[in-house]
């Protein structure tokens, strides 16, 4: 009876792995987003004084999963503050914060499949349906052109996939945020 639980605690503390972080990434991932944002406001000529503004404001969600297999956390950070009609904007970063996924018009759910294609996960990202999302082995990310060009698929659940957000059935305010 005692090995029956304690295997129980064991597999309950691995699913919640993805979930739970702790202070030092959700430190080094407001750290790369601030500093992210700041060379966006650069780049495209944004006000400084709106990014000033907004800072400590914005809001993410942050899940933690090995999408290529190499034993180390990559990062799936979902915006939940600045969410249009089409979704949400979403990031994917690898261990070493390089960023791997930029998306616009992201809906929930988000699943990593267990299938591999160039040695990353295939995602499945709800915009508007389900659409299938393949890592690009020459430009080493997953394509930016927008997720929502990409046509329509039927979600068939396999073994070995992952829900890495999805929105609880009666608000994202249930789900932990940081501000950033």
């Amino acid at each position: 009876m005692k090995m029956r639980i304690t295997s129980l605690v064991v597999v309950l503390l691995c699913t919640a792995n993805s979930f739970a972080q702790d202070k030092k990434t959700i430190t080094k991932i407001t750290e790369f987003l601030k500093k992210r944002e700041i060379e966006l406001v650069k780049k495209y000529g944004s006000s400084p004084e709106y990014e000033k503004e907004q800072r400590g404001k914005r809001k993410f969600i942050l899940r933690e999963i090995d999408l290529n297999n190499d034993k180390k956390k990559d990062y799936f950070v979902f915006f939940n503050n600045s969410c249009g009609n089409g979704g949400c904007d979403a990031l994917i970063l690898d261990s070493n914060l390089k960023i791997k996924g930029d998306f616009s018009l992201v809906e929930t759910p988000v699943i990593a499949k267990a299938k591999i294609v160039n040695g990353w996960k295939v995602l499945n990202i709800s915009s508007t349906g389900m659409r299938e999302v393949i890592f690009n082995k020459q430009k080493q990310d997953y394509p930016e052109e927008g997720i929502a060009n990409l046509k329509f698929i039927r979600y068939k659940k396999e073994k070995g996939d992952e829900i890495i957000i999805e929105q609880p059935k009666s608000t994202w305010k249930e789900m932990k945020s940081y501000l950033y």
